[in-house]
C-alpha cells in the first residue's frame, strides 16, 4: 500500500491553517484589529495550542521537501594560511537547524498559589537597629485601618 503524500500533506495543512485561524480569533486579531496586551490566562492558552501545532508544521515542512533536490553548492576558493578558530563549539557536530518535534512538557495549569502567606511580615522599628517580633504584623495593621475606615462612613439609612 503506497502513502498518498500530497493528500496527506494538503489535508494536514488544512487542519493546521484552521487551528491559525482559531489562534487569531482567541486573540481578537483581525485584518483591521490590533491588540495592545494579552491577557496572561489567554497568553497560556494560546502557548498551549501553538507549540505542539509549530512542531507539526515543522514535521509537515520535512514531509513536503521530501522530494526536493538541491543543486551542489558551487566550491568556493578557500582562504590563505591556517584559519583560526575560537569558542567553545570546536571539535562538536552542529546542531539541526530546527528540531522536528516538541520536547517541552505539556503546559498544564500548576498547583494554585496560595493567596497569602501564612504569618506576614512582622513590623520592625526600623531606627533601633533591632526587630520587634512580638509585634503586629502588617495584616493587622491593615485590618485595623480597614475598621476604622468602615466606622467613619456613614451608615445607610433604609427609606421609609
Amino acid at each position: 500500500m503506497t502513502m498518498d503524500w500530497p493528500a496527506a500533506i494538503a489535508r494536514n495543512r488544512d487542519a493546521l491553517m484552521r487551528i491559525v485561524v482559531t489562534l487569531f480569533a482567541m486573540l481578537g486579531i483581525s485584518e483591521t484589529a490590533t491588540i495592545e496586551r494579552i491577557p496572561r490566562a489567554l497568553h497560556s492558552a494560546v502557548l498551549r495550542i501553538l507549540r505542539p501545532a509549530e512542531a507539526a508544521v515543522r514535521r509537515l515542512i520535512f514531509v513536503a521537501a521530501k522530494d526536493v533536490v538541491l543543486k551542489p553548492r558551487k566550491e568556493r576558493s578557500k582562504p590563505m594560511g591556517k584559519i583560526e578558530r575560537t569558542g567553545k563549539g570546536e571539535g562538536r557536530t552542529k546542531r539541526p537547524l530546527f528540531k522536528l518535534e516538541d520536547l517541552r512538557p505539556p503546559m498544564v495549569p500548576g498547583p494554585p498559589r496560595r493567596r497569602y502567606a501564612k504569618n506576614g511580615p512582622r513590623v520592625s522599628v526600623l531606627w533601633s537597629g533591632e526587630q520587634d517580633v512580638t509585634g503586629p504584623t502588617i495584616a493587622h495593621i491593615m485590618a485595623q485601618h480597614r475598621a476604622r475606615y468602615l466606622a467613619s462612613q456613614p451608615v445607610p439609612q433604609p427609606s421609609p
